[in-house]
């Protein structure tokens, strides 16, 4: 999951690391990356909101968490494309969301993967 050979070069520059070496962008930016991915076939499972801390990637400002999002797929209930879909709207939505409610300093993180990382992920559950 979230291989970075997925991300087109030109996005793929407008990413920062954030100390876990998780990449990282901002609005609107995040929204293209997804959309990118989506295009792959990639489902975004969810994500994390960070922002910039004297010059540190961050979760938390003192106790105040960021914040995240996130899509569970229900293979019973949906096929992999309406899965994929429906995560970029919810990550879309999340984000625009976030952006009115704040502003566009933040920083968002995607966790994204492909349908058979996925399937073995919930066969390992049963």
């Amino acid at each position: 999951m979230n291989d970075r050979r997925h991300i087109p070069p030109d996005l793929l520059n407008l990413a920062r690391e954030n100390p876990c070496g998780e990449l990282a962008w901002q609005h609107p930016t995040i929204l293209k990356v997804a959309s990118a991915l989506a295009a792959q076939g990639h489902a975004i499972l969810g994500g994390d909101v960070m922002h910039d801390e004297d010059g540190k990637l961050g979760y938390f400002r003192e106790s105040l968490y960021f914040g995240n999002w996130y899509r569970n797929w229900r293979p019973e209930a949906e096929s992999w494309a309406e899965f994929v879909a429906e995560s970029l709207a919810v990550t879309a939505r999340y984000i625009e969301a976030y952006v009115q409610r704040n502003d566009d300093s933040y920083w968002y993180v995607p966790v994204f993967a492909t349908e058979g990382a996925v399937s073995n992920i919930l066969a390992r559950r049963l």
